[in-house]
């Protein structure tokens, strides 16, 4: 069993790795619960996470956050860069952020599920929009959790 971490507001998750081990012992010592990993994810400010923060005035600064705390590093790891997400009609999107938002992978010739039949993705630019630094903000985040694991990395 995994668990998975969502900061309660416009913050940046903790360290991961501390978390779990903060979130195992007290799970055991408390619950006798045992789980295998704990993967902590970055609020994307989108869908209802972003109506949220744009009715309580904090959209801008959370936008701010996540620039300020932008990482070059985690670029490389990021799920846009070797996973493609596939709707229920079969059309591509970079990532499941994109397709929550309608932004197709840039490609116009490449659209769609059978495309990749006959065309390979490697080298095509990826559709980016704001949201992404989400993903690259601090430890950085995707659907493995964070994507830094320097555990003295604080954020």
């Amino acid at each position: 069993m995994n668990l998975v971490y969502n900061p309660q507001g416009a913050t940046l998750p903790p360290n991961q790795q501390m978390l779990e081990a903060d979130y195992k012992r007290e799970l055991k010592e408390h619950f006798n619960i045992e789980f295998n990993q704990l993967f902590a994810l970055t609020n994307m400010p989108i869908q209802r996470f972003g109506a949220v923060l744009l009715a309580k005035n904090e959209f801008h600064p959370y936008m701010d956050l996540l620039k300020d705390n932008y990482d070059a590093h985690n670029l490389k790891d990021v799920m846009c860069r070797s996973t493609i997400s596939v709707n229920w009609l079969g059309e591509l999107f970079d990532c499941d952020f994109n397709q929550q938002l309608q932004i197709p992978v840039p490609n116009k010739s490449r659209r769609h599920l059978k495309d990749l039949l006959t065309q390979n993705l490697e080298g095509d630019d990826i559709a980016i929009a704001d949201h992404c630094y989400g993903c690259t903000a601090g430890q950085g985040s995707s659907c493995g959790g964070a994507l830094e694991n320097d555990q003295t990395k604080v954020v």
